[in-house]
């Protein structure tokens, strides 16, 4: 719905300047479409990142020119920030558009994570990314220009079961974007989020488990029954999401196309959806109806706590599955 919405402000880039474009985490899903996107487009000088193991698989399928450069790039290492960051100074007098693509998914409850798996999921999907536009910041802001697009998630918005870290990383990146966007504004630099919801990839199969969760997946324990209904849940809505990696990228081009884009930019319907219900639905209702719509959770936990159990939720399931019938796994 973007381009409808801000059809009159996008506008194509001048012909006789081609913005540097760095992209982060180009190996797979979102950042290998943004790569064939914007190497095809040939207004753009880019910066294609991933880390060292996966520049090989780029370099196959990218060839090297005055107007497209691959480097390793770790986000989660500073002397590597830093490496590239002055290369890039050096080649092109700086970046114009950073695209924060780079980011790993933790699948576990809470509970079930260790602190070296916290460290990790936030280095890569908030510290490293925030780190990166520190060091870019100074460059834009002396251009007078620059736009700053993070690829965030609606679990930036809700954080769902088994996913607490990785909300807690997108809930962290976009209240840093929040307080950017008013302090570069004066700058004439453009922050914004793009907000994913159901991507229809395989990025759900690339999911990282702590050796917690693990276990839950092998054995009965406490959270078994939670991974047992949520994991397949996912991949379900993940497999039947209206966007996809290449729409994803067509966006992020709007974006840098768009004069001063807006901060929240919901990625398609799903989104939108989750986007509008947040702010319109009473907050006091709304965790207790997901909690209520979410598959098998009458039954999560049953063996292991004392808890009373509330046939309520039983019912409103009913209720809900007998008048949209758009439920269809059984718990």
């Amino acid at each position: 719905m973007y381009k409808y919405f801000y059809f009159w402000k996008i506008k194509k880039p001048s012909t006789d300047y081609k913005p540097v474009v760095l992209i982060t985490g180009c190996s797979s899903g979102i950042g290998l479409a943004l790569a064939r996107l914007f190497t095809q487009n040939k207004q753009y000088r880019v910066i294609l990142t991933a880390r060292e193991k996966s520049i090989g698989l780029l370099k196959q399928e990218f060839i090297e020119s005055d107007d497209l450069c691959i480097m390793p790039l770790d986000v989660c290492s500073e002397e590597s920030r830093l490496h590239v960051v002055k290369e890039i100074l050096d080649k092109w007098n700086g970046v114009d558009v950073l695209i924060n693509n780079a980011g790993i998914c933790y699948r576990s409850v809470l509970e079930e994570m260790q602190d070296q798996d916290e460290l990790l999921q936030m280095q890569t999907n908030y510290l490293g990314p925030v780190s990166l536009i520190r060091l870019l910041l100074p460059n834009m802001r002396k251009k007078g220009h620059g736009k700053i697009i993070n690829i965030s998630s609606v679990s930036g918005m809700l954080a769902v079961p088994t996913m607490a870290s990785y909300s807690a990383s997108k809930f962290a990146l976009e209240g840093a974007m929040e307080a950017l966007w008013y302090e570069t504004r004066p700058f004439g630099i453009n922050v914004s989020l793009v907000q994913p919801g159901f991507v229809r990839s395989k990025s759900h199969e690339r999911v990282k488990f702590s050796v917690r969760s693990k276990l839950s997946n092998t054995q009965f324990r406490p959270y078994t029954l939670v991974y047992k209904y949520m994991i397949p849940f996912i991949s379900f809505l993940m497999e039947v999401g209206l966007a996809t990696p290449e729409s994803i990228a067509d966006l992020v081009d709007n974006v840098i196309k768009t004069e001063d884009p807006p901060l929240w930019i919901p990625a398609a319907f799903d989104a939108e959806f989750f986007y509008y219900l947040k702010r319109w639905f009473p907050r006091r209702f709304l965790m207790p109806f997901f909690y209520f719509m979410l598959p098998g959770s009458d039954l999560w936990g049953k063996e292991f706590t004392k808890a009373p159990r509330s046939t309520f939720s039983t019912r409103i399931k009913t209720l809900f599955r007998s008048i949209g019938g758009a439920f269809t796994w059984k718990s």
